[in-house]
């Protein structure tokens, strides 16, 4: 029902708190300096669609609060805003850590874990299936390739052998 609808992306892995909280909630314009414009945030935006967030482990508790308020009661304020929003929105997460550990350490929400984790899908990373690299690395090259119009005929044994030896212990990412 939703995939007629808006999917946006937040990428945590490299925003500053205030900056990931206005891109989730939007803000009013002066709320603070880096944060000159008003602005909707994910939550207005991706309406009846879907919120996609990368690296929720780096939220830190107080916008993970805010997010598990947001979700309990579909609605919301924007950064120096007393107004409620009505949202309905769906979140999707993914992480590159073991957020349970994080929950022992008092780092992540356990109950915002719980409402997100209806659905939970773990993907070994590549260290652990060190087989899929070179399916995923001659993937890369062929499209690659393609899209310089400049064909590989073929990848020696040696370079295929350097290839898994140094990404074995790497992810999707540095692939």
């Amino acid at each position: 029902q939703r995939n007629k609808n808006q999917f946006v992306t937040i990428d945590c892995t490299s925003m500053e708190d205030e900056i990931i909280e206005s891109e989730l909630f939007g803000n009013i314009k002066g709320y603070s300096k880096k944060l000159s414009a008003s602005r909707k945030g994910y939550l207005d935006i991706a309406e009846k669609g879907t919120i996609y967030i990368n690296e929720i482990s780096r939220l830190n508790l107080q916008i993970q609060s805010k997010l598990l308020r947001t979700l309990n009661e579909q609605q919301f304020s924007r950064l120096g805003e007393s107004k409620t929003h009505q949202t309905n929105v769906r979140i999707i997460a993914s992480t590159s850590v073991g957020l349970k550990n994080f929950i022992s350490e008092k780092k992540f929400s356990e109950e915002l874990y719980k409402k997100l984790s209806i659905f939970e899908i773990e993907i070994p990373g590549l260290k652990e299936r060190p087989e899929d690299i070179l399916y995923f690395f001659n993937k890369y090259i062929e499209e690659f390739s393609m899209r310089k119009n400049m064909p590989i005929k073929e990848i020696s044994p040696d370079f295929t052998r350097m290839i898994i030896n140094y990404l074995c212990p790497v992810n999707f990412t540095e692939l």
